[in-house]
């Protein structure tokens, strides 16, 4: 296994990608909505398992384009040549 897929499954886990968040415990929802998975995992879930129109998922897509442009500045910062 390479190192870095260690770290890569225990984040999945901790977003929600295991089990639906509704069943963990509350810290563990609140330590997923610190993940990007656990904001594209919710949005999906709403619209999947609550059938929630597109205005239910405003706010997680929000969220996760921030993910994104962080991602982004991280990157160009980091990746300069």
């Amino acid at each position: 296994m390479r190192p870095g897929a260690g770290l890569l499954i225990a984040l999945a886990a901790l977003g929600g990608c295991w089990w639906p968040l509704e069943i963990a415990p509350p810290a563990l929802q609140k330590i997923a909505l610190c993940l990007p998975t656990g904001w594209a995992l919710k949005a999906l879930h709403q619209l999947i398992s609550f059938g929630s129109g597109f205005e239910a998922v405003l706010v997680p897509l929000a969220v996760l384009l921030g993910f994104g442009a962080a991602a982004n500045l991280l990157a160009a910062r980091f990746f300069r040549s």
